[in-house]
């Protein structure tokens, strides 16, 4: 009794091997099949309209994942996971972390490949005893297992590289960085952020308003910059905010500067998680535009006092020279005033340089008819240009454009300045107009000698000069860049059409007024 019992003592283990080694190759032959009915739920349940996710690629990925399952069962070693037949899940982690999807869905996959594997042995299992498909039941969901927990530990060890490296970024960045969950709270930020916000370290992270509130975060005209306006809060609403002027006063008492950028933080299928903010300190800049402020204020003001009272003088005393006959001592005192108006366009073109650059300048909008405007301009421009060379070409019908009519007038001064100076006397200068869209297009057309095609690029840069202007050169060379600069301030653009010998035609752009 005791050998025969020592002999058939091995079958129900035996039994169990041919049981795992039937389930392996049923696996194996239908990881095809198995893939492809996976894939379809998945299409059609979990990844729905997921059209960025490739799942059409797993037809010829994941049986390469069944078959370690398969692979797992033959050897016996369900529980192993440093297995060649365990790689598969590696490699699917990876995929599926690319694709950013959430370590839920991944687990759900997983337990959809389960049903799908039962599926396929059922049928094939009917012969095999209770007692073996219970055993093939157990090792199945122990290499399953297995496969998830690979892939959940490659997703914690990606997710842990990639929160470093968004830390080293974070903490590398040379601006403030702040990141901003659903609720409003900073989750992240680094020492730079810390500092401008004056945030200390350890301190219980603080929502929007509450941050907001203490630091009197106020526009840049002064006033009280509402929690709701803040790029934070309008980047967590899904907005993409740039460069926003704003002023903190930190617990320290200081002042900051500050322009605030902001974007929404979203998952791959849109929802959205929070946001990230910057904040860059432009204190400095700002004290150095005050400066410059101050500075423009001292030449438009500080130097044009003594040049109008040189220019008055200059005026009454050539009255006086012209009664008294005196016709060479009338000349020099007409020098005076030319060069006095001179210095004057000059100190003019600064003021508005330097205004266009640090972005000061204010513009009054409002509708502008061209048809009335332009003759108006001319006469008024008729004791120092020859504006009875000029045509006007502006048709009936068309719609006012939007503009500053005193940046419009010194648009149309330097270009029909320009046309004039550089025609041959007598010949005809033509403005003309014309809608295109929701454009006005305002053209200056001469008869000069035209500009070289070297010397169109540098046209509108400060200081240009051409070589068409060498022997003229009664200007600091900014006319034209403060051209541009008004007609961009505008929302308009503008350009040159050129040919030597021919003539030049400058054109710009104004919107038409909205009614």
């Amino acid at each position: 009794m005791t050998h025969r019992a020592a002999v058939e003592a091995p079958a129900p283990e035996a039994a169990k091997r041919a049981a795992l080694q039937r389930a392996a190759e049923v696996l194996e032959a239908e990881a095809e099949r198995i893939t492809d009915r996976w894939v379809d739920r998945l299409l059609a349940t979990i990844y729905r309209g997921r059209t960025d996710l490739g799942l059409e690629d797993l037809r010829s990925r994941t049986p390469v994942l069944v078959r370690g399952v398969a692979e797992a069962l033959r050897r016996g070693e369900p529980e192993v996971v440093p297995a060649p037949w365990t790689g598969a899940a590696r490699d699917h982690a990876r995929l599926r972390m690319g694709q950013r999807v959430p370590l839920g869905d991944l687990l759900r996959e997983y337990q959809m490949l389960r049903q799908e594997i039962w599926r396929a042995l059922r049928q094939h299992l009917s012969a095999v005893a209770a007692v073996d498909v219970y055993d093939v039941a157990e090792s199945l969901d122990a290499a399953l297992d297995t496969m998830a927990t690979i892939s959940t530990d490659t997703y914690g060890a990606e997710l842990e590289q990639q929160i470093a490296r968004l830390d080293a970024v974070i903490a590398s960045a040379p601006d403030g960085l702040a990141v901003y969950d659903s609720e409003q709270r900073i989750n992240r930020m680094n020492s730079i952020a810390q500092t401008l916000l004056g945030v200390k370290a350890g301190e219980p992270p603080m929502t929007l308003a509450e941050q907001m509130a203490r630091l009197r975060a106020e526009t840049g005209e002064g006033k009280p910059f509402p929690v709701e306006e803040t790029p934070p809060a309008r980047a967590l609403r899904g907005e993409l905010v740039q460069n926003v002027v704003m002023v903190v006063h930190r617990p320290d008492g200081e002042a900051l500067w500050m322009l605030v950028s902001a974007a929404p933080i979203r998952t791959a299928d849109g929802a959205l998680l929070g946001a990230v903010a910057a904040f860059r300190d432009i204190t400095a800049q700002h004290e150095l535009e005050e400066q410059r402020e101050d500075m423009l204020r001292a030449i438009s003001h500080d130097l044009r006092s003594p040049l109008s009272a040189v220019l008055g003088q200059a005026q009454l005393l050539e009255r006086r020279l012209q009664k008294a006959g005196l016709e060479r001592e009338r000349a020099n005192a007409e020098a005076i005033i030319t060069s006095a108006e001179r210095m004057n366009r000059m100190i003019q073109d600064l003021v508005d340089a330097a205004r266009l650059e640090s972005r000061q300048l204010r513009l009054n909008l409002q509708p502008v008819d061209l048809r009335s405007f332009i003759p108006d301009l001319l006469e008024r421009l008729e004791p120092v240009m020859e504006t009875r060379r000029v045509r006007v070409q502006v048709p009936e019908g068309l719609p006012p454009v939007q503009a500053d009519p005193d940046r419009l007038e010194r648009i149309l001064s330097n270009l029909l300045s320009n046309a004039l100076k550089f025609s041959p006397p007598g010949s005809e200068v033509t403005v003309s107009a014309q809608q295109r869209g929701d454009e006005i297009v305002t053209s200056v057309s001469d008869h000069g000698p035209g500009i070289p095609p070297e010397d169109i690029p540098k046209l509108f840069q400060r200081y240009a000069r051409t070589t068409v202007g060498e022997a003229r050169r009664d200007g600091l060379g900014l006319g034209l860049y403060i051209t541009r600069g008004l007609v961009e301030a505008h929302g308009g653009r503008i350009w040159v059409e050129s040919e030597v010998g021919v003539g030049s035609t400058f054109s710009f752009t104004l919107p038409v007024a909205r009614r």
